[in-house]
Protein backbone atom coordinates (compact mmCIF):
# COMPACT_ATOMS: atom_id res chain seq x y z
CA UNK A 1 0.00 0.00 0.00
CA UNK A 2 1.35 3.41 -0.91
CA UNK A 3 2.35 5.64 1.97
CA UNK A 4 0.84 9.13 1.92
CA UNK A 5 2.41 12.22 3.47
CA UNK A 6 0.90 13.49 6.65
CA UNK A 7 -1.50 16.39 6.08
CA UNK A 8 -0.03 18.84 8.57
CA UNK A 9 3.72 19.04 8.17
CA UNK A 10 5.01 17.33 11.26
CA UNK A 11 2.10 18.05 13.62
CA UNK A 12 2.12 14.43 14.76
CA UNK A 13 0.65 15.05 18.19
CA UNK A 14 -2.36 16.86 16.73
CA UNK A 15 -2.79 14.15 14.11
CA UNK A 16 -2.72 11.41 16.73
CA UNK A 17 -5.19 13.35 18.90
CA UNK A 18 -7.66 13.57 16.02
CA UNK A 19 -7.21 9.89 15.16
CA UNK A 20 -7.66 8.74 18.74
CA UNK A 21 -10.74 10.93 19.19
CA UNK A 22 -12.34 9.50 16.05
CA UNK A 23 -11.54 5.93 17.11
CA UNK A 24 -13.01 6.50 20.57
CA UNK A 25 -16.19 7.93 19.02
CA UNK A 26 -16.38 4.96 16.64
CA UNK A 27 -16.15 2.41 19.45
CA UNK A 28 -18.28 4.17 22.09
CA UNK A 29 -21.13 5.74 20.09
CA UNK A 30 -23.00 2.50 19.18
CA UNK A 31 -23.36 1.64 22.87
CA UNK A 32 -25.66 4.65 23.35
CA UNK A 33 -28.65 2.90 21.79
CA UNK A 34 -27.00 2.66 18.41
CA UNK A 35 -26.09 6.35 18.39
CA UNK A 36 -29.70 7.57 18.17
CA UNK A 37 -29.57 9.35 21.51
CA UNK A 38 -29.90 13.06 20.65
CA UNK A 39 -27.57 14.23 23.44
CA UNK A 40 -24.83 11.95 22.16
CA UNK A 41 -25.30 13.19 18.59
CA UNK A 42 -24.92 16.81 19.67
CA UNK A 43 -21.80 15.98 21.71
CA UNK A 44 -20.35 14.23 18.68
CA UNK A 45 -21.20 17.19 16.48
CA UNK A 46 -19.47 19.55 18.92
CA UNK A 47 -16.38 17.34 19.15
CA UNK A 48 -16.12 16.95 15.38
CA UNK A 49 -16.57 20.70 14.90
CA UNK A 50 -13.62 21.32 17.23
CA UNK A 51 -11.49 18.78 15.36
CA UNK A 52 -12.40 20.37 12.02
CA UNK A 53 -11.50 23.79 13.43
CA UNK A 54 -8.07 22.54 14.48
CA UNK A 55 -7.53 20.97 11.07
CA UNK A 56 -8.48 24.19 9.26
CA UNK A 57 -6.26 26.34 11.47
CA UNK A 58 -3.25 24.17 10.74
CA UNK A 59 -4.00 23.60 7.06
CA UNK A 60 -4.50 27.25 6.17
CA UNK A 61 -1.80 28.85 8.26
CA UNK A 62 0.64 31.03 6.25
CA UNK A 63 3.40 28.41 6.16
CA UNK A 64 1.11 25.84 4.52
CA UNK A 65 -0.47 25.75 1.10
CA UNK A 66 -4.05 24.44 1.12
CA UNK A 67 -4.57 21.27 -0.90
CA UNK A 68 -7.30 20.67 -3.42
CA UNK A 69 -10.60 19.28 -2.22
CA UNK A 70 -10.93 15.52 -2.92
CA UNK A 71 -13.67 14.64 -5.37
CA UNK A 72 -15.19 12.15 -2.91
CA UNK A 73 -16.24 15.05 -0.68
CA UNK A 74 -18.39 16.72 -3.34
CA UNK A 75 -21.55 14.51 -3.22
CA UNK A 76 -21.77 14.84 0.56
CA UNK A 77 -21.20 18.58 0.52
CA UNK A 78 -23.78 19.01 -2.22
CA UNK A 79 -26.22 16.94 -0.16
CA UNK A 80 -25.76 19.31 2.78
CA UNK A 81 -26.27 22.27 0.44
CA UNK A 82 -29.48 20.70 -0.87
CA UNK A 83 -30.78 20.34 2.68
CA UNK A 84 -29.93 23.94 3.49
CA UNK A 85 -31.75 25.14 0.36
CA UNK A 86 -34.87 23.33 1.59
CA UNK A 87 -34.84 25.53 4.69
CA UNK A 88 -34.55 28.93 2.99
CA UNK A 89 -37.71 30.98 3.79
CA UNK A 90 -39.34 32.60 0.77
CA UNK A 91 -42.06 35.19 0.62
CA UNK A 92 -45.33 33.89 -0.91
CA UNK A 93 -44.60 35.71 -4.19
CA UNK A 94 -41.10 34.21 -4.54
CA UNK A 95 -42.30 30.91 -3.11
CA UNK A 96 -44.46 30.38 -6.21
CA UNK A 97 -41.23 30.18 -8.19
CA UNK A 98 -38.85 28.45 -5.78
CA UNK A 99 -41.28 26.44 -3.62
CA UNK A 100 -44.38 26.07 -5.75
CA UNK A 101 -45.50 22.70 -4.42
CA UNK A 102 -44.94 23.81 -0.84
CA UNK A 103 -47.15 26.86 -1.44
CA UNK A 104 -49.91 24.61 -2.76
CA UNK A 105 -49.63 22.28 0.22
CA UNK A 106 -49.64 25.22 2.63
CA UNK A 107 -52.75 26.63 0.95
CA UNK A 108 -54.40 23.19 1.13
CA UNK A 109 -53.60 22.88 4.82
CA UNK A 110 -54.83 26.41 5.50
CA UNK A 111 -58.15 25.72 3.80
CA UNK A 112 -58.75 22.37 5.52
CA UNK A 113 -61.70 22.57 7.94
CA UNK A 114 -60.96 21.87 11.58
CA UNK A 115 -64.08 20.82 13.48
CA UNK A 116 -66.87 23.27 12.71
CA UNK A 117 -64.48 26.02 11.63
CA UNK A 118 -63.36 26.66 8.08
CA UNK A 119 -60.04 28.46 7.73
CA UNK A 120 -59.70 31.15 5.13
CA UNK A 121 -58.06 29.83 2.00
CA UNK A 122 -55.93 32.93 1.66
CA UNK A 123 -54.33 32.50 5.08
CA UNK A 124 -50.68 31.56 4.42
CA UNK A 125 -47.48 31.93 6.45
CA UNK A 126 -45.52 35.09 5.80
CA UNK A 127 -42.55 33.00 4.67
CA UNK A 128 -42.60 29.59 3.02
CA UNK A 129 -39.73 27.12 2.65
CA UNK A 130 -39.55 24.10 0.37
CA UNK A 131 -39.65 21.69 3.30
CA UNK A 132 -42.96 21.10 5.02
CA UNK A 133 -41.34 19.80 8.20
CA UNK A 134 -38.48 22.15 8.97
CA UNK A 135 -37.57 20.53 12.31
CA UNK A 136 -37.02 17.11 10.72
CA UNK A 137 -35.07 18.66 7.85
CA UNK A 138 -32.78 20.52 10.25
CA UNK A 139 -32.18 17.31 12.19
CA UNK A 140 -31.30 15.33 9.08
CA UNK A 141 -29.03 18.09 7.77
CA UNK A 142 -27.23 18.13 11.12
CA UNK A 143 -26.75 14.34 11.00
CA UNK A 144 -25.54 14.51 7.40
CA UNK A 145 -23.14 17.28 8.40
CA UNK A 146 -21.85 15.12 11.24
CA UNK A 147 -21.32 12.12 8.99
CA UNK A 148 -19.67 14.24 6.29
CA UNK A 149 -17.34 15.86 8.81
CA UNK A 150 -16.25 12.46 10.14
CA UNK A 151 -15.70 11.24 6.58
CA UNK A 152 -13.58 14.29 5.76
CA UNK A 153 -11.43 13.87 8.86
CA UNK A 154 -11.06 10.13 8.27
CA UNK A 155 -10.04 10.68 4.64
CA UNK A 156 -7.30 13.04 5.86
CA UNK A 157 -6.00 11.17 8.88
CA UNK A 158 -6.50 7.49 8.06
CA UNK A 159 -4.43 7.21 4.91
CA UNK A 160 -1.27 5.51 6.23
CA UNK A 161 -0.89 1.77 6.76
CA UNK A 162 -0.50 2.07 10.52
CA UNK A 163 -3.54 4.34 10.88
CA UNK A 164 -5.69 2.07 8.69
CA UNK A 165 -4.55 -0.95 10.68
CA UNK A 166 -5.66 0.56 13.98
CA UNK A 167 -8.92 1.71 12.40
CA UNK A 168 -9.66 -1.88 11.39
CA UNK A 169 -8.61 -3.21 14.79
CA UNK A 170 -10.85 -0.75 16.66
CA UNK A 171 -13.81 -1.46 14.37
CA UNK A 172 -13.44 -5.24 14.61
CA UNK A 173 -13.00 -5.26 18.39
CA UNK A 174 -15.99 -2.95 18.81
CA UNK A 175 -18.11 -5.15 16.55
CA UNK A 176 -17.15 -8.32 18.43
CA UNK A 177 -18.03 -6.65 21.74
CA UNK A 178 -21.42 -5.55 20.42
CA UNK A 179 -22.10 -9.06 19.08
CA UNK A 180 -21.24 -10.68 22.41
CA UNK A 181 -23.37 -8.22 24.36
CA UNK A 182 -26.26 -8.57 21.91
CA UNK A 183 -26.32 -12.36 22.29
CA UNK A 184 -26.09 -12.13 26.09
CA UNK A 185 -28.89 -9.57 26.25
CA UNK A 186 -31.04 -11.67 23.90
CA UNK A 187 -30.60 -14.74 26.12
CA UNK A 188 -31.38 -12.79 29.31
CA UNK A 189 -33.92 -10.34 27.86
CA UNK A 190 -36.20 -8.89 30.53
CA UNK A 191 -37.87 -6.34 28.29
CA UNK A 192 -35.33 -3.57 29.00
CA UNK A 193 -32.14 -2.30 27.38
CA UNK A 194 -29.12 -2.97 29.58
CA UNK A 195 -31.68 -4.64 31.87
CA UNK A 196 -32.66 -1.18 33.22
CA UNK A 197 -33.93 1.11 30.42
CA UNK A 198 -37.53 0.65 29.32
CA UNK A 199 -37.90 0.70 25.49
CA UNK A 200 -40.53 2.94 23.97
CA UNK A 201 -41.87 0.33 21.56
CA UNK A 202 -41.38 -2.96 23.37
CA UNK A 203 -37.87 -3.66 22.13
CA UNK A 204 -38.94 -6.65 20.02
CA UNK A 205 -36.97 -5.34 17.03
CA UNK A 206 -33.78 -4.64 19.02
CA UNK A 207 -30.39 -6.29 19.23
CA UNK A 208 -27.88 -5.31 21.87
CA UNK A 209 -27.90 -1.55 22.39
CA UNK A 210 -29.47 -0.99 18.94
CA UNK A 211 -33.16 -0.14 18.94
CA UNK A 212 -33.52 -1.56 15.42
CA UNK A 213 -31.95 -4.93 14.63
CA UNK A 214 -31.53 -3.92 10.98
CA UNK A 215 -29.29 -1.06 12.05
CA UNK A 216 -27.38 -3.49 14.27
CA UNK A 217 -26.89 -5.93 11.41
CA UNK A 218 -25.76 -3.19 9.04
CA UNK A 219 -23.22 -1.82 11.51
CA UNK A 220 -21.92 -5.30 12.33
CA UNK A 221 -21.43 -5.97 8.61
CA UNK A 222 -19.15 -2.93 8.49
CA UNK A 223 -17.27 -4.29 11.49
CA UNK A 224 -17.05 -7.67 9.75
CA UNK A 225 -15.51 -6.02 6.69
CA UNK A 226 -12.84 -4.48 8.92
CA UNK A 227 -12.20 -7.85 10.57
CA UNK A 228 -11.87 -9.64 7.24
CA UNK A 229 -9.54 -6.92 6.03
CA UNK A 230 -7.32 -7.53 9.06
CA UNK A 231 -7.47 -11.28 8.51
CA UNK A 232 -6.37 -11.01 4.89
CA UNK A 233 -3.79 -8.37 5.80
CA UNK A 234 -1.86 -10.66 8.16
CA UNK A 235 -2.96 -13.96 6.62
CA UNK A 236 -0.02 -16.23 5.72
CA UNK A 237 0.20 -16.39 1.95
CA UNK A 238 0.69 -19.65 0.09
CA UNK A 239 4.32 -20.57 -0.31
CA UNK A 240 6.11 -22.02 -3.28
CA UNK A 241 4.60 -24.40 -5.83
CA UNK A 242 5.49 -27.53 -3.86
CA UNK A 243 3.42 -26.29 -0.91
CA UNK A 244 0.52 -25.27 -3.12
CA UNK A 245 0.23 -28.76 -4.61
CA UNK A 246 0.70 -30.55 -1.30
CA UNK A 247 -2.08 -32.73 0.07
CA UNK A 248 -5.03 -31.16 1.82
CA UNK A 249 -3.91 -32.63 5.13
CA UNK A 250 -0.46 -31.09 4.76
CA UNK A 251 -1.92 -27.71 3.80
CA UNK A 252 -4.25 -27.73 6.82
CA UNK A 253 -1.38 -28.76 9.08
CA UNK A 254 0.83 -26.03 7.63
CA UNK A 255 -1.90 -23.43 8.08
CA UNK A 256 -2.63 -24.42 11.69
CA UNK A 257 1.07 -24.35 12.43
CA UNK A 258 1.31 -20.79 11.08
CA UNK A 259 -1.34 -19.48 13.47
CA UNK A 260 -0.02 -17.18 16.15
CA UNK A 261 -1.78 -15.08 18.79
CA UNK A 262 -2.63 -12.09 16.52
CA UNK A 263 -3.95 -14.29 13.72
CA UNK A 264 -5.95 -16.45 16.08
CA UNK A 265 -7.39 -13.36 17.78
CA UNK A 266 -8.54 -11.93 14.46
CA UNK A 267 -10.18 -15.24 13.49
CA UNK A 268 -12.07 -15.22 16.80
CA UNK A 269 -13.17 -11.61 16.18
CA UNK A 270 -14.42 -12.42 12.67
CA UNK A 271 -16.32 -15.51 13.86
CA UNK A 272 -17.89 -13.52 16.71
CA UNK A 273 -19.04 -10.74 14.41
CA UNK A 274 -20.44 -13.11 11.77
CA UNK A 275 -22.32 -14.98 14.49
CA UNK A 276 -23.62 -11.64 15.77
CA UNK A 277 -24.94 -10.70 12.32
CA UNK A 278 -26.81 -14.01 12.18
CA UNK A 279 -28.20 -13.53 15.70
CA UNK A 280 -29.62 -10.12 14.82
CA UNK A 281 -32.19 -11.98 12.68
CA UNK A 282 -32.03 -9.06 10.26
CA UNK A 283 -32.82 -10.75 6.96
CA UNK A 284 -31.31 -8.04 4.80
CA UNK A 285 -28.10 -7.95 6.86
CA UNK A 286 -27.74 -11.74 6.79
CA UNK A 287 -28.23 -11.90 3.01
CA UNK A 288 -25.81 -9.00 2.54
CA UNK A 289 -23.22 -10.81 4.67
CA UNK A 290 -23.50 -14.02 2.63
CA UNK A 291 -23.30 -12.09 -0.64
CA UNK A 292 -20.24 -10.17 0.57
CA UNK A 293 -18.58 -13.42 1.67
CA UNK A 294 -19.16 -14.99 -1.74
CA UNK A 295 -17.85 -11.98 -3.69
CA UNK A 296 -14.82 -11.55 -1.42
CA UNK A 297 -13.95 -15.25 -1.46
CA UNK A 298 -14.24 -15.32 -5.26
CA UNK A 299 -11.95 -12.30 -5.59
CA UNK A 300 -9.38 -13.89 -3.27
CA UNK A 301 -9.58 -17.23 -5.06
CA UNK A 302 -8.41 -15.54 -8.27
CA UNK A 303 -5.01 -15.03 -6.64
CA UNK A 304 -3.17 -18.20 -5.76
CA UNK A 305 -1.45 -16.67 -2.73
CA UNK A 306 -4.84 -15.88 -1.15
CA UNK A 307 -6.74 -19.09 -1.92
CA UNK A 308 -6.28 -20.44 1.59
CA UNK A 309 -7.88 -17.27 2.94
CA UNK A 310 -10.80 -17.74 0.54
CA UNK A 311 -11.30 -21.30 1.75
CA UNK A 312 -11.03 -20.14 5.35
CA UNK A 313 -13.90 -17.72 4.84
CA UNK A 314 -16.24 -20.65 4.30
CA UNK A 315 -15.13 -22.06 7.63
CA UNK A 316 -15.82 -18.66 9.24
CA UNK A 317 -19.42 -18.81 8.05
CA UNK A 318 -19.79 -22.32 9.41
CA UNK A 319 -18.29 -21.24 12.73
CA UNK A 320 -20.60 -18.21 12.86
CA UNK A 321 -23.61 -20.44 12.25
CA UNK A 322 -22.37 -22.77 14.99
CA UNK A 323 -22.16 -19.78 17.35
CA UNK A 324 -25.73 -18.85 16.46
CA UNK A 325 -26.86 -22.42 17.15
CA UNK A 326 -24.97 -22.53 20.45
CA UNK A 327 -26.74 -19.32 21.50
CA UNK A 328 -30.08 -20.97 20.75
CA UNK A 329 -31.04 -18.46 18.04
CA UNK A 330 -31.41 -20.86 15.11
CA UNK A 331 -35.19 -21.26 15.40
CA UNK A 332 -35.67 -17.53 15.88
CA UNK A 333 -33.68 -16.70 12.73
CA UNK A 334 -35.35 -19.49 10.75
CA UNK A 335 -38.79 -18.21 11.73
CA UNK A 336 -37.85 -14.76 10.46
CA UNK A 337 -37.08 -16.16 7.02
CA UNK A 338 -40.19 -18.35 7.10
CA UNK A 339 -42.19 -15.21 7.73
CA UNK A 340 -40.68 -13.65 4.64
CA UNK A 341 -41.85 -16.61 2.57
CA UNK A 342 -45.34 -16.49 4.09
CA UNK A 343 -45.65 -12.75 3.49
CA UNK A 344 -44.66 -13.23 -0.12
Amino acid sequence: MKEHPQPFNGMNSLANTIRITLLIALVITPWFFGGVWADVQWLLLLAVAILLGLELVVRFRPSNRPSFMPTAWLPLLLGILLGVLQLIPWTPSLGKWFAGESVEYQREFASTPVGDMQAEESVLPSHISRTLYAAATREQVALLTLGTSVFILASLYFVERRAIFWLCVSTAVGGAGLSFFGVVQRLTWNGKFYWFFEPLYGGVESFGPFVNRNNAGGFLNLCLAAGLGLWIWIHPQSGDLSKRIASLREQVSDYVGSLNAPRLSIIILVISISGGVLCTASRGSILAMFAAFVVTAFALALKSQHRRAAAGMALVLVAGAALMSWAGQTDFVANRFDRLERDA
